[in-house]
């Protein structure tokens, strides 16, 4: 058993309500998005495959999911067209309240690393994926929400 096997019943097609959140703007800007979870490798690995736009122009993003049942630990790879480019970012953490709740980084050329925070969970039949932008000192805000439905 898996610590992941709560996600499993999460599968399938979603479709719901991307918000992102450019500082200073205190309003986010809103789009559609749509995501499918499916078990991946054998369903020893968890995929959330997702799409979104900004200013109109389609964008998409994937979250691939880890668990090592021995130690709780979660590693999630996740690379996003419009947040990473090219690039992916690694990050690790655990299942809090069956939540996926992991941190990575990313540099910053004229300074420190900014972390990032990715949760994702399931409330109330709705899939709920939250990704925070930390400060090298510390302080953490919302930056992208997406809130999902049964397609």
């Amino acid at each position: 058993m898996s610590g992941l096997d709560p996600f499993l019943s999460l599968a399938g097609a979603w479709t719901g309500n991307n918000r992102l959140w450019l500082p200073p703007a205190i309003e986010p800007y809103e789009s559609p998005t749509t995501a499918t979870l499916s078990p991946v490798v054998g369903g020893k690995l968890v995929q959330l495959a997702y799409t979104w736009s900004y200013e109109g122009d389609a964008q998409e993003g994937v979250l691939l999911i880890g668990h090592e049942p021995e130690n709780g630990a979660v590693t999630v790879v996740w690379a996003d067209s419009w947040h990473m480019g090219n690039k992916f970012m690694l990050c690790q953490g655990q299942i809090e309240d069956d939540r996926v709740v992991v941190r990575g980084s990313w540099s910053v050329e004229s300074g420190p690393d900014w972390g990032w925070r990715i949760e994702l969970g399931e409330e109330a039949e709705t899939l709920i994926m939250r990704m925070y932008v930390i400060t090298p000192t510390g302080e953490e805000a919302l930056g992208v929400e997406g809130i999902y439905t049964r397609a």
